[in-house]
């Protein structure tokens, strides 16, 4: 099998938007394709002549960061060009990107050879209508979508909606009402350095809250990390993480962050992270952000996770499993669908009984051990990237065959119709 990724060359602070794509050339012949992929020659002579010249791909997948980067979608879409580029770590020039990923994309629009998938892994519950209709415009000029499986959105109670601005039911509506052209891949899973074996009594600390505390995107966990300190457990409490958040910009940390010049470090001091003020950390301190991140989780014997104001399904429920802690977690869409069990690979967060948690951890060691190994093989059996990779490859030979009626997950499991 072949296939072409069309994208710009980015890689997000915590890397799991590029580990999927790291990972197809295990399962198939790839090439890449777009600003920072290739030479400003190649993107010069246009993506029409590259295909002919490489001859037929059987699938063409194509990342929302290159669309975002298309002039014509950014008043279409939420995104743009430059938000990509200031929020991720862009390995092209911005020039390039705004000056030839137009063309590149009206020429994918009307190529007729493979199926042509647009990759969208932009946040599910906050998918803005305009968005929804241009995802629906791209279905009926021939595209498929992959994206989040139907088993991790939710529908939304219209208070819930109107209590949090920026959520929506568009993605649950699109994978409902386009199920044979839409491909409910899970693109959040592990690659296999991320595993780690070490067991629950060599681990210092008792629990962890990891992952960004933003209060207006994620308000429980706060509130997680104060039951924590009132019931007397030793936590890991150092997050460097927050200091990186797009969300904002710590004063005390100017130092870990590029300025585009003196004026804007200035303003920064006094405004903070705006959209007018370029402003990007450091790879040094993203770099020591994520071995933290892992640390903090390897050193732990629980880690406490939830899904944010989504009720989401974050990646951080499948990481604290494959670190081995055992996996304390608030209920999120799709839990049971991705092959969680509750006293099996996880136990459910509960405000009344952290009281007790620690001694029952204490006098039962072994049986929170095992919760811990159970969570870790679910991983190793159904979550690492090469899972899905395979997936994706079994879902492009289905397609070109005609066969493709749509997907489910069951147990962990992605099952074709």
């Amino acid at each position: 099998m072949r296939i072409l990724v069309v994208d710009v060359n980015t890689e997000y602070k915590n890397t799991m938007y590029r580990l999927i794509y790291n990972s197809i050339p295990l399962v198939s012949e790839t090439k890449f394709f777009g600003p920072g992929f290739v030479s400003r020659e190649i993107l010069e002579e246009g993506i029409g002549t590259y295909l002919t010249r490489e001859q037929e791909f059987d699938a063409i997948i194509i990342g929302m960061n290159f669309i975002y980067s298309c002039s014509q979608a950014e008043h279409m879409l939420q995104s743009n060009c430059l938000d990509v580029h200031r929020n991720t770590l862009p390995y092209y020039k911005l020039y390039d990107a705004s000056q030839f990923c137009k063309t590149i994309f009206e020429q994918l629009i009307n190529w007729k050879h493979g199926c042509k998938i647009i990759f969208n892994y932009a946040d599910s519950f906050t998918m803005p209508l305009k968005n929804y209709l241009f995802l629906e415009e791209m279905i009926e000029k021939g595209f498929y979508i992959l994206s989040w499986p139907l088993e991790m959105l939710q529908n939304y109670s219209r208070q819930t909606l109107s209590k949090h601005k920026n959520m929506t039911n568009h993605a649950r509506t699109m994978a409902d009402k386009y199920g044979d052209r839409y491909i409910p891949i899970l693109w959040t899973a592990i690659q296999a350095n991320e595993l780690y074996f070490g067991d629950l009594s060599n681990r210092k600390y008792d629990f962890n809250v990891p992952g960004n505390l933003a209060k207006s995107y994620y308000p429980e966990r706060l509130a997680m990390k104060k039951n924590l300190v009132e019931a007397g457990y030793e936590q890991w409490d150092y997050n460097p993480y927050e200091k990186l958040t797009p969300l904002g910009l710590d004063r005390k940390h100017l130092g870990w962050y590029e300025f585009h010049n003196p004026v804007d470090k200035a303003m920064s001091f006094f405004l903070g992270k705006t959209k007018v003020i370029y402003s990007k950390p450091k790879i040094e301190y993203i770099a020591a952000c994520r071995e933290n991140y892992l640390e903090s989780l390897r050193n732990s014997k629980c880690a406490v996770v939830e899904g944010g104001i989504g009720k989401f399904l974050v990646r951080k429920y499948f990481e604290a499993c494959a670190n081995g802690a055992v996996l304390v977690c608030m209920e999120a869409a799709g839990l049971e669908s991705m092959g969680f069990k509750k006293n099996k690979t996880m136990i459910m967060y509960r405000e009344a009984e952290l009281g007790e948690l620690k001694k029952k951890i204490k006098n039962n060691l072994s049986v929170y051990q095992e919760i811990a190994d159970n969570g870790r093989k679910l991983i190793m059996d159904k979550h690492l990237f090469y899972h899905r990779v395979n997936s994706m490859k079994m879902t492009i030979e289905t397609i070109n065959s005609g066969k493709y009626r749509g997907a489910y997950w069951s147990e962990g499991d992605y099952i074709l119709l």
